[in-house]
């Protein structure tokens, strides 16, 4: 794992040499984070998570020279991946799932595998969070999911520090419900 100085490295090799090896280097460390996320927000489509991802990373390379030069990288490309989710639902007919429809609860037996029970979580929250409104279930993947800091969804959503919080909590509230995903969620404290 880079640490931010060669992180910092990378992004100067990219912004002022066009570097297209240091660019592969950032997208190679940061592309499961961003197909996360945006396979959170498409209620696990994996094709248009895919597509997004790609058009983001499209995106980040052609905009490399407008990172200021003190900016996190990953909250800019957080931002940048988010405005590339909000153009996507806003031009697409996404499934969305009813409040109403049952979620599975956990019950794995003894001989269940580890990557079974993960992947099965991983379904059960990915089900649950497409339940949230879009801006909940946005502020709710960045915070959980990618564990930023509220400082960092509000510059990647333009959401004041209260309506990130006010998102969180209402997101929160709604997912309590299922009592598997009690014990996934605390108060933020990032």
């Amino acid at each position: 794992m880079l640490n931010n100085l060669e992180e910092q490295a990378w992004i100067a090799r990219c912004k002022l040499l066009g570097d297209e090896k240091a660019f592969t280097y950032l997208v190679r460390r940061y592309h499961k984070r961003i197909l996360r996320f945006f396979l959170m927000l498409t209620n696990g489509n994996q094709a248009d998570s895919d597509d997004l991802a790609q058009e983001t990373f499209i995106k980040v390379w052609r905009r490399m020279d407008s990172l200021q030069q003190f900016s996190n990288f990953s909250t800019w490309l957080y931002r940048i991946a988010y405005r590339v989710f909000l153009d996507y639902s806003r031009t697409t007919d996404h499934v969305t799932v009813t409040e109403d429809e049952n979620l599975p609860e956990m019950g794995f037996s003894d001989d269940s595998s580890e990557n079974l029970q993960i992947e099965e979580r991983n379904n059960i929250v990915r089900l649950a969070l497409a339940q949230l409104p879009e801006n909940e279930r946005t502020c709710m993947v960045l915070f959980y999911i990618q564990e930023l800091s509220i400082k960092e969804i509000e510059k990647i959503t333009s959401f004041s520090a209260g309506t990130v919080k006010s998102y969180l909590s209402r997101g929160r509230e709604n997912l309590r419900k299922h009592s598997f995903l009690k014990e996934l969620i605390h108060d933020e404290k990032r």
